[in-house]
């Protein structure tokens, strides 16, 4: 049990024409690791079709006999490719969910069988639900399950006579659900008078020329006609294959007010988390109650579509008989299911459904798999407009024994960046603070963890250098008020960065302002190197080996 140092291989969309051969097949991208001081590769998959690769096994073997281990990281829209998103495990529309429940399951065997450590993907790749009202839509829905959501409502009464009840609510949302819900009431209530109209002797009829006129319903008969009705004209919606804008909005609508009736284990922690992150002093108070009833609270979508978001997602691991369960493939393979935060692009930064790492750690734990874990990647933290340090405090104390994985490197808010991280640098600090505080938290090397450097398309340079270093004081338990200034900065009499070179080259160009404006032309081989001159060395051959 110990920290890993790794990279990841790089993806070959991204990176350049002459390195594109090394990145052709997955057994190339596992070796990536042989030469970067390392023996772990975090393998980023690009398709699936990636597994298919001639002799895969046998290549793999000759990887692994090279004492190179790896994970992988699954397919992503990061990745480009100008395609749908591959797997969206936070959606509620059933293509979406269907499909993806597939891919992950075949995906993660793939992963398995070859002997990767964990699959690791993001943990939301749907469109931001704020978006929704822009897309068009089927509106077939479906639960966290996978059911239809018709099975869940009618598994459901007491909320879908709560939606019955409120349903100028969902008039809110402006879908045509309500207009189904309208049509089927008076559908049932034209059938209720047939039926009673025809229920009537012969004498009773010749009074009333017409049942659709006058009315032979009494208010109750007619009322219970009119909810009858509605509750049919839901089922029909959210079967049908009718086009809408953003009918997921509907299914989200009725979980989160499920979840909030249920006392759903996931729905209080998670808010109060958004709480901490979204809401300004005195914002709360403001609101009022906490429920998608009012519609303050409902437009605040940042507070409780991470909720269901976190359901929907964890419940592909909880699926209806009708799918394979992914918990026999974690187990069969011993290999982790890992999420992080997704990529946000220009214009997402605070949009994605599911984002936050402690929305991310109650999903973990509320699992009760083994196998479930979760990442810490800060780059990925800052670009969804989130503080990672706050992250980090504002996890529960033992919950980094959840965390499997951290990505490494130069947090940049830039998406994607990707940057190589430089030794004795301040961004060398900085992600010396986060793993510190996170080992704190139970991030410690009684297990495996991974600490892998994500490069994108970038170069290593000094950033494998750096990452040991932060876990060899990390394993100490070095404070970071503390980080010893030779050692961590590099600054040992003799190295670069030593005092003594720096003050000698400061000395040395201390002048150099004055180039170019004294009356006599200044020699350009410095006070030192009159004597190297004097002896025959050539100025150039001076300033190239002066810093030597």
């Amino acid at each position: 049990m110990a920290y890993i140092v790794g990279v990841s291989s790089g993806f070959f969309a991204a990176v350049a024409q002459e390195e594109k051969i090394q990145l052709v097949t997955l057994s190339k991208k596992a070796m990536y690791s042989i030469t970067q001081g390392v023996n772990f590769t975090q393998i980023d998959v690009e398709s699936m079709s990636e597994f298919k690769e001639p002799n895969l096994k046998d290549n793999i073997e000759k990887v692994k006999r090279l004492n190179i281990s790896f994970g992988i990281h699954g397919e992503t829209g990061a990745f480009g490719g100008g395609r749908d998103v591959p797997l969206q495990l936070d959606s509620a529309n059933e293509e979406d969910y269907v499909r993806s429940h597939k891919r992950l399951v075949e995906t993660l065997t793939q992963a398995g069988e070859i002997g990767s450590k964990y699959y690791l993907m993001h943990a939301s790749e749907s469109h931001p639900y704020i978006l929704l009202a822009k897309d068009l839509q089927p509106s077939r829905l479906v639960d966290f399950k996978g059911r239809s959501l018709a099975e869940f409502l009618r598994e459901n009464p007491d909320l879908l006579n709560w939606i019955v009840t409120k349903h100028e609510l969902i008039d809110m949302l402006g879908l045509h659900v309500d207009y189904y819900m309208r049509q089927f009431a008076t559908e049932k209530v034209n059938e209720a008078r047939e039926k009673k109209f025809l229920s009537m002797t012969e004498e009773q009829r010749k009074l009333i020329q017409d049942p659709r006129i006058v009315e032979l319903l009494t208010p109750e008969e007619k009322a219970a006609a009119e909810k009858q009705g509605m509750k049919e004209g839901i089922m029909k919606y959210v079967m049908a294959r009718d086009s809408d804008w953003g009918p997921e909005r509907f299914a989200y609508f009725v979980t989160a007010k499920w979840m909030e009736m249920n006392n759903d284990p996931l729905w209080k922690p998670i808010l109060e988390v958004s709480k901490k992150f979204y809401l300004k002093p005195g914002e709360e108070k403001a609101i009022g109650i906490f429920s998608v009833e009012n519609e303050k609270f409902y437009n605040r979508f940042e507070l409780w579509v991470p909720a269901v978001a976190a359901r929907y997602l964890l419940g592909h691991f909880f699926p209806d008989p009708a799918y394979e369960d992914p918990k026999k493939v974690l187990d069969k393979y011993n290999i982790d299911f890992v999420i992080e935060t997704p990529m946000a692009s220009p214009g997402m930064e605070n949009l994605m459904r599911l984002a936050n790492p402690v929305h991310m750690y109650y999903i973990a734990k509320e699992s009760g798999i083994s196998h479930f874990k979760i990442a810490i990647d800060c780059e990925h933290i800052l670009g969804n407009y989130l503080d990672p340090k706050k992250i980090i405090e504002e996890l529960p104390e033992g919950a980094g024994k959840y965390v499997r994985v951290m990505h490494l490197g130069w947090p940049t808010p830039i998406q994607p960046a990707h940057m190589p991280m430089n030794f004795g640098s301040e961004e060398q600090k900085y992600i010396y603070e986060i793993v510190y505080a996170l080992r704190q938290k139970g991030f410690t090397s009684d297990e495996d963890r991974y600490l892998i450097y994500e490069r994108g398309a970038a170069p290593i340079l000094q950033t494998v250098t750096a990452m040991k270093l932060i876990v060899k004081l990390a394993e100490q338990n070095v404070h970071p008020d503390n980080l010893p200034l030779e050692e961590f900065y590099g600054v040992k009499t003799g190295e670069l960065a030593s005092y003594e070179r720096q003050r000698e080259i400061i000395e040395e160009h201390a002048r150099e302002p004055l180039k170019g404006m004294l009356v006599v032309a200044e020699e350009k081989h410095g006070f030192l190197g009159k004597a190297a001159i004097e002896k025959g060395k050539r100025p150039e051959e001076w300033a190239k080996e002066e810093h030597k």
